[in-house]
């Protein structure tokens, strides 16, 4: 599980000028990572959270989760072990931009 303040050094690095997000119009999206040479393909979840991290400098894990559970129909422990899955993964595909 990773902390807030790592969460919020994995928001930071989310604000490169290498990396392109883009919503799609079925409200997935695409995370381009120019300098690792990767496509992320993101499903409505996935970029409601990379929006949230890179609008909220701040984030924390309570803040994430509250926002998940507020904009999907979803509970409060499911979107806790979801969101602890994807920040994970996404701090492994980030993990050379640290």
């Amino acid at each position: 599980m990773l902390s807030d303040a790592q969460i919020q050094a994995l928001a930071g690095r989310l604000l490169s000028q290498d990396l392109s997000l883009t919503r799609l119009a079925d409200g997935s999206g695409v995370l381009l990572d120019l300098s690792g040479q990767q496509i992320l393909a993101l499903n409505e979840t996935a970029l409601h959270l990379l929006e949230a991290l890179r609008a909220t400098p701040g984030a924390t894990r309570e803040g994430l989760l509250l926002g998940i559970t507020s904009a999907f129909e979803v509970s409060h422990e499911t979107a806790g072990s979801d969101l602890e899955r994807f920040l994970d993964r996404l701090d492994e595909v980030l993990a050379h931009r640290a």
